[in-house]
């Protein structure tokens, strides 16, 4: 139940991969597998990302699903039901968010195309209580750091136009956000930031 820990040297690598930096929730599914991403670092000339898979609650992660390949990194995952998964994962080259659904698992993943501009990611992906979609996503523009967000009513076939929820002022560095919704419907959105007016250090 979380109190205590250990660590697990079963995780079984994808196919050519000397490592796998993982990133975004861990989602259960109904049937208790657990799914997560990792993507391999190429020496910095291209990203893979995987789907990663659980059967046994986490203590061995032996399936390893190619996701994107050669231009993707950092990738939030959500399950939609029925074996409908998204993806919003984060281009190395331009480091803008593309979108990726899966209706058979997770076993193949096909792209719909762009989220964001570019320098807008990495991506957190919920579903609210009223069934939309919420991405918010961090804002790295030359004139704009902060925190972004988009709604989908249609799981994820569109996307309403861009919000921006928070305008970090003077950061150079900051985003990487996650959000919750709790039981009277509040949105609660978790980010970082390396400096505002009010506070001139990392936070």
């Amino acid at each position: 139940g979380g109190p205590t820990w250990h660590k697990s040297e079963t995780f079984t690598l994808p196919a050519n991969t000397s490592q796998v930096i993982p990133f975004g929730d861990i989602e259960r599914s109904p049937d208790g597998v657990l799914s997560c991403t990792g993507y391999a670092w190429h020496a910095g000339k291209h990203n893979d990302v995987y789907l990663l898979r659980s059967c046994d609650d986490g203590h061995t992660w032996p399936e390893a699903v190619l996701l994107g390949a050669e231009d993707y990194n950092e990738t939030t995952l959500l399950y939609l039901g029925d074996g409908h998964w998204l993806a919003a994962a984060r281009t190395l080259r331009d480091q803008h968010l593309d979108l990726f659904a899966s209706a058979d698992d997770g076993q193949s993943w096909t792209g719909r195309g762009p989220l964001t501009l570019p320098r807008q990611h990495p991506a957190h992906l919920l579903r609210l209580a009223d069934k939309r979609i919420l991405l918010t996503y961090g804002i790295r523009n030359r004139g704009l750091y902060g925190v972004g967000a988009r709604l989908s009513a249609d799981q994820g076939q569109s996307w309403g136009p861009p919000i921006v929820l928070v305008d970090l002022e003077e950061a150079s560095d900051g985003g990487y956000p996650t959000s919750v919704q709790v039981a009277d419907g509040t949105i609660v959105t978790a980010y970082y930031a390396n400096r505002v007016r009010a506070h001139q250090r990392y936070h």
